[in-house]
């Protein structure tokens, strides 16, 4: 900004001054685990087993409540109840809303006004063959002054390695979000038959994709609306109230995975003050 007069001139400039890049595709710079994200759950779970962890899974649970002393019951769906010293909540807002309603009134109410919006995903996979050109980039964004009824495109096998065999390529359109919620009512097939017109609309891809897959991912998305970080602070100051409870998730302070996991460890932390200070108490 001092040499340049202006931030943006800065970085065109530094742009300029900067060396050409080599010939021929460059390594994306995204990365991710080969096997997808889940692998990261099930490195964890299985860390957490391997220490003795009692790891459960498929166990639906309705409440958190506070006992007459201190601690929670975690009440499940098959009417068993879990005794805890602490609980971490990572549930999405509206959940986590409803299972904190009776505990907390208050802090289910500021969890309950934070907006959601759906999402769904198409995957197609093609030969290389079948792309009229070769993929560059990791994707696009379509604006919604364009009126697409598709959101974005992202060339999966592009953007992260082994997302595909060699000699094909994984794209995946997306569909939803604010605004954009209307087209989610239609049936797999119709968005199928969108995200093909799609890309042969904007990469002049006319054959038929090896195969498909359509996800759907209700409620997915948390909207940080004006006003966001005010909720956020009633929140954490009723949460105060609970020194056992956490929170983690992308509803607070960031949509990101490497957001999620700082909230795990911020979430971890105050877990394991809390019972270090209750560990002390009762020793006392």
């Amino acid at each position: 900004e001092r040499d340049s007069g202006g931030l943006i001139r800065g970085a065109l400039a530094a742009r300029k001054a900067a060396p050409a890049p080599p010939p021929g595709p460059r390594p994306s710079p995204f990365r991710a685990p080969r096997g997808g994200l889940g692998e990261l759950v099930e490195s964890l779970a299985a860390r957490l087993q391997a220490a003795g962890v009692r790891v459960e899974t498929n166990a639906t649970v309705e409440a958190i409540v506070a006992t007459p002393h201190s601690g929670f019951v975690v009440s499940r769906a098959s009417g068993e109840a879990l005794r805890a010293d602490a609980v971490v909540c990572a549930a999405p807002a509206p959940v986590a809303a409803g299972l904190l309603s009776e505990l907390d009134p208050a802090l289910a109410k500021g969890l309950g006004t934070i907006p959601y919006a759906s999402v769904a995903n198409v995957s197609l996979a093609y030969p290389l063959t079948a792309l009229p050109r070769p993929l560059v980039g990791s994707g696009y964004l379509a604006p919604r002054a364009e009126r697409r009824p598709i959101n974005a495109g992202t060339w999966s096998s592009a953007k992260w390695a082994g997302r595909a065999p060699e000699g094909f390529a994984l794209l995946r359109v997306s569909f939803g979000g604010v605004g954009r919620t209307g087209v989610l009512e239609a049936s797999d097939e119709r968005l199928v038959e969108i995200a093909r017109d799609e890309l042969r609309t904007l990469l002049g891809v006319a054959k038929p994709p090896r195969f498909t897959r359509v996800f759907r991912w209700p409620t997915a998305m948390p909207q940080y609306e004006l006003g966001h970080l005010r909720r956020v602070a009633a929140i954490e100051t009723r949460l105060a109230d609970h020194p056992g409870l956490a929170l983690a998730g992308n509803a607070l302070h960031g949509v990101g995975l490497a957001d999620c996991v700082g909230t795990g460890d911020g979430a971890a932390a105050r877990i394991a003050e809390f019972l270090a200070k209750h560990d002390d108490a009762g020793n006392g």
